[in-house]
Order: structure tokens, then C-alpha cells, then sequence
């Protein structure tokens, strides 16, 4: 099991795990209120909204949004693994890094690709958006980077 968990507004515990399986349980009594299963290992840390939908990626290609319930809201394909988490912008979108050398940014409500900026090397970093918009990341390629 990896170590990246993140905590929702109800104390709700989510966790990916090597089973293939992202998984939310109750904080206070650990019981597994429900998990998904996807096609490879979640290494990725999650992303919590304040509605309690939850964003991770997998190694199988795929990065989902799961409502508070664990329902499939959407998923976006990707040719390579995802260890990033997610940025959530103010106006929704969510910006995560990728394997590909590419940080992608998809629209919260649907799923659809809005922007990806590549780099020279695998983005495993978490991405931070500034107060005036702009993205923060690194690269494996040993940069960092501020895309706006």
C-alpha cells in the first residue's frame, strides 16, 4: 500500500492501494464505506472538493473523478501511469502531472481536456496554482516550471 491519503470534509479517509483499488473509509470507526477498482496500482495522491467528489490517477492510464458516494462521475485517458495528485482551480478545472512529460488540465464537471503543456521528462509533482492563475510544477527534466 502507498502512503499518499487525503481526508474529506466529513472525515472521510481515501487512499489508493497496489490492489488496484481506491478506497474511502470512515475516519472514525475504519470501516470501508465503498472503493473502486481500476485496472493497476493507485500511486497517485488524491484530491478531496469540499462536495466531498474525490480526483486521483492510476497506473493503468486513466484519471477519475468519484462523487462522495464512490460513483464513476468521469475519467480521462492518458498513454501512461499518473503518480501526480491534482490542482484544483477556482473556476474547476483540475491539473494533474503525467508520466507522458505532460501536465494536463481537464475540466472538473466533465472530464474534457482543456490544455496539456508538455516538458522533457515525467511529471510526478503535485501542481500548485498561484493566487493570479499560474500553474507550479517540476519536472523529472529538472525544471521548474510556471505555466499561466
Amino acid at each position: 500500500m502507498n502512503a499518499y491519503v487525503a481526508i474529506g470534509p466529513d472525515g472521510t479517509v481515501y487512499f489508493g492501494a497496489d490492489d488496484s483499488n481506491f478506497y474511502a473509509v470512515d475516519g472514525s470507526a475504519g470501516a470501508v464505506k465503498w472503493k473502486c477498482t481500476t485496472n493497476s496500482i493507485v500511486n497517485a495522491s488524491p484530491t478531496v472538493c469540499a462536495d466531498g467528489s474525490v480526483y486521483f490517477g492510476s497506473w493503468d492510464g486513466s484519471f477519475c473523478a468519484l462523487d462522495s458516494k464512490g460513483k464513476l462521475k468521469w475519467f480521462f485517458t492518458i498513454n501512461s501511469y499518473v503518480s501526480s495528485g491534482a490542482a484544483l482551480a477556482n473556476d474547476g478545472t483540475v491539473i494533474f502531472g503525467c508520466a507522458d512529460h505532460n501536465v494536463y488540465a481537464v475540466n472538473g464537471a466533465d472530464g474534457s481536456k482543456k490544455w496539456s503543456y508538455g516538458t522533457g521528462a515525467e511529471v510526478v509533482t503535485t501542481p500548485v496554482i498561484g493566487s493570479d492563475g499560474t500553474v507550479y510544477f517540476g519536472s523529472n527534466d529538472k525544471t521548474m516550471y510556471a505555466v499561466k
